[in-house]
C-alpha cells in the first residue's frame, strides 16, 4: 500500500500536524525535465513536535517502460546506488494514513478514521455515507497523462469494484485528482457493523493489497 504524503520532485517543507504520524498529507510531482528519479525534501515539524519523513514514494512517469527499470534517488549533494524495480501497467493500491487505515475524507473534507488515529481530527465513516478515498496505480485515464505536467485529470475507463467489509460498495466517481493520485467517491454499504472493516478495490484484473481498513461507526 502507498502512503499519501511523501515528497517528490523538488525540495519542500513537509508540515507534520501535532499528534500525527509522518508523512503528512502532501503529494507533489516533478517539474518538466526533472525525470522520475530526482527526489529531495526537508521536514518542518509542527511547533513542539518532531518528525522524520521515513519513506520515499516516487511517481513513475506515464510513458511506457520496460519490465525492469533502474531507480536512483539524489538529494543534498548525494546520489544513491542504483536499484532495480519492476514496472507494470497496473499496480493499484490505496493511500493509507498509518500503514492500515485508508486515506479518506468525509464530504466536508474532514479525515476518516477511528477517533484515536489523529485525536480531534478523525471520525469514522457511517453506513450509507458517501466518502472520498485516495489511491494510485490504477492505470490510464480518459485524458492521457503527460509526463512533467504539474496537473493531471481524467476518469478511469470503467469503475473499479470496491468492497468494504466484504460487501460491494457503490462507486460514483473514479478519476485523477492530482498527479499520480486517484480519487474514488464511494457509498459505504448500509449493512456494515462498527469497527475497522477491510477494504479492497479490483480493477483491470488487479486487486489492491490486503490489510487496508476503513473505520465504521453507526
Amino acid at each position: 500500500m502507498a502512503r499519501r504524503g511523501d515528497c517528490f520532485g523538488k525540495k519542500i517543507d513537509l508540515v507534520i500536524p501535532a499528534g500525527a504520524s509522518t508523512p503528512a498529507w502532501l503529494f507533489l510531482t516533478a517539474p518538466a525535465g526533472a525525470g522520475a528519479t530526482e527526489l529531495s525534501f526537508t521536514v518542518s515539524p509542527h511547533a513542539g513536535e518532531t518528525g522524520v519523513c521515513k519513506t520515499e514514494n516516487i511517481a513513475a512517469p506515464p510513458d511506457a517502460m520496460p519490465g525492469t527499470v533502474q531507480v536512483v534517488v539524489s538529494g543534498n549533494g548525494g546520489v544513491s546506488a542504483s536499484a532495480a524495480a519492476t514496472a507494470q501497467a497496473l499496480s493499484p493500491s490505496f493511500f493509507v494514513f498509518d500503514g492500515t487505515h485508508v486515506a479518506a475524507v468525509h464530504l466536508n473534507g474532514s479525515y476518516i478514521g477511528p477517533a484515536t488515529l489523529y485525536r480531534g481530527f478523525t471520525t469514522p465513516a457511517k453506513p450509507g455515507e458517501t466518502i472520498v478515498l485516495f489511491g494510485n496505480g490504477f492505470g490510464p485515464t480518459s485524458v492521457p497523462a503527460v509526463s512533467g505536467l504539474a496537473t493531471q485529470s481524467g476518469t478511469l475507463m470503467t469503475m473499479p469494484a470496491i468492497q468494504i467489509g466484504g460487501v460491494a460498495a457503490s462507486v460514483t466517481y473514479a478519476g485523477l485528482s492530482a498527479v499520480g493520485e486517484f480519487q474514488f467517491n464511494v457509498v459505504v454499504p448500509s449493512s456494515l457493523a462498527n469497527g475497522d472493516q477491510p477494504i479492497t478495490a479490483s480493477y483491470g484484473g488487479s486487486i489492491t493489497p490486503s490489510g487496508a481498513v476503513v473505520a465504521i461507526q453507526n
